[in-house]
């Protein structure tokens, strides 16, 4: 498959404004050149982006510059977010103008139960991001023409939660449930059995819905970082290649790396809105 043909999420900041302990997040440093010119590079050998942090809405000024760029060559754009901030900048002149550009917009949503929010991290002081808010961020991107996914984490600790009672009040086109995948010995207790996970995606069960276990999240993604390493999801940040070198020899490179390329494929053959129609 051609490196042109692949979705690349690009993990530009690990900067976040909540503190999910379940998270997996790139944790580099790097500056706004670098950042800008990887994507730049980015940009020029690939048809969609996927824009991921951290939180990207953290920094609107550099969003708006990425759109531009990714504009300026005709890629297709979208984004994930967890929608705090842009639950509070709605009104910001500057927030529009993004989700104008944008195809797709994923929002990170795991329980509607303020408790468990606020156990895992996913709050910002203490507050968490209100049922009511997320239908606003939802018909805001709506009347911009975005596509809307959900993106939900299952732990142990939701794996019994109703969500569909809820997420099928909202106009969206796409729901991604994850088995959590574990990095480290602090997030054991997260752990959700494949049990849970299927009573989870059994009780949570639509049209609409997309499930993905351990082995799709960790060798079916493709993730540049803003030195143009190619990571995987794995935890180990071994890079497969760098956007700076030639194609040719990238998509060499990736063969013979540990990425799923038919994992790739078959998990875009199950639901996709990798074909949606770039914003002029």
């Amino acid at each position: 498959m051609k490196l042109s043909e692949r979705k690349i999420n690009y993990h530009y900041t690990s900067e976040c404004d909540m503190n999910c302990k379940f998270c997996f997040r790139f944790y580099n440093k790097s500056n706004l050149k670098q950042i800008l010119t990887t994507f730049h590079e980015l940009c020029k050998k690939v048809k969609s982006i996927n824009l991921v942090g951290g939180e990207v809405f953290l920094d609107i000024d550099l969003l708006l510059s990425l759109i531009h760029i990714a504009r300026d060559h005709n890629v297709k754009l979208s984004l994930v977010t967890n929608g705090y901030i842009l639950s509070k900048s709605l009104d910001d002149e500057r927030v529009l103008r993004v989700l104008k550009h944008l195809s797709v917009i994923g929002i990170s949503i795991d329980s509607f139960n303020p408790e468990y929010n606020r156990m895992v991290g996913r709050t910002v002081n203490h507050d968490v991001l209100s049922i009511e808010e997320l239908k606003q961020i939802i018909n805001v991107a709506r009347k911009n023409d975005c596509l809307i996914k959900i993106n939900t984490v299952v732990t142990k600790y939701n794996a019994s939660e109703n969500l569909m009672k809820t997420i099928s009040t909202f106009n969206i086109d796409q729901w991604k449930q994850f088995k959590v995948v574990l990095y480290d010995q602090e997030q054991e207790e997260f752990h959700a059995s494949d049990v849970a996970f299927n009573s989870f995606t059994k009780l949570n069960q639509t049209s609409y819905v997309t499930t993905e276990r351990e082995n799709e999240l960790k060798h079916t993604y493709l993730n540049v970082i803003p030195n143009g390493d190619f990571i995987m999801n794995t935890g180990d940040q071994t890079p497969m290649s760098n956007i700076y070198k030639e194609v040719s020899l990238i998509e060499q490179e990736l063969s013979t790396s540990k990425y799923d390329d038919e994992g790739y494929k078959s998990r875009y053959k199950k639901k996709s809105m990798d074909d949606v129609y770039i914003k002029a």
